[in-house]
């Protein structure tokens, strides 16, 4: 077995972190296939490295697709929830306080 170096797992839970939005929309065969693709293109590995990846990938579908869709609802909140945020914040901290 052949371990995955750290700089690796970062660079693909970064991807995960930053394209969830993408990801949430495709199958589990397409999400490993897009983030192999992008880590591929990012890093050179060996075939040996691949094949770890692509297991590590697939054992840790799950995670992936929790994180990919709680990104993608703290990046893109609803209006409404965006709105009540903003008036419980100015009403917890009035200006006449501030100052």
């Amino acid at each position: 077995m052949t371990l995955i170096d750290s700089e690796n797992l970062r660079f693909l839970w970064g991807l995960v972190e930053n394209y969830g939005h993408l990801l949430q929309d495709m199958s589990d065969e397409a999400a490993c296939f897009w983030l192999l693709k992008k880590i591929r293109g990012n890093i050179h590995l060996d075939p040996t490295e691949m094949t770890e990846i692509k297991r590590y990938l697939s054992s840790r579908i799950h995670l992936i697709r929790d994180i990919a869709n709680s990104e993608s609802i703290q990046n893109y909140p609803v209006p409404s929830q965006r709105s009540k945020a903003y008036e419980r914040a100015s009403t917890q901290l009035p200006y006449n306080e501030a100052v």
